[in-house]
């Protein structure tokens, strides 16, 4: 077996070698990914949820804020309703 020979025996099984670790960082990279999209898509479902938890109290809070405010309305035009009454009544 002559050098070139064993030199290109040599060089095949180096680049062989070089594939399987090329294909382990690859596969460890992909991983990696997978394991980051997970974690990201996690992390914004939670965010998500906890705003949609904010909003429902905030928007509570408003709704609650408006029927006050028309219940006062209502409230205050019953008052005086029901004084223009006794008023007319009175001037029977």
């Amino acid at each position: 077996m002559d050098k070139t020979a064993l030199r290109k025996i040599l060089y095949d099984r180096i680049v062989e070698l070089d594939k399987c670790k090329m294909t382990a960082a690859m596969n460890i990279r992909q991983t990696a990914q997978s394991i980051g999209l997970a974690v990201f898509a996690f992390l914004l479902r939670c965010f998500l949820w906890i705003v949609n938890i904010l909003w429902y109290i905030i928007r509570e809070i408003v709704c609650g804020v408006f029927r006050m405010v028309i219940n006062v309305m209502v409230f205050i035009i019953f008052l005086i309703a029901i004084f223009g009454f006794l008023l007319w009544l009175l001037t029977l």
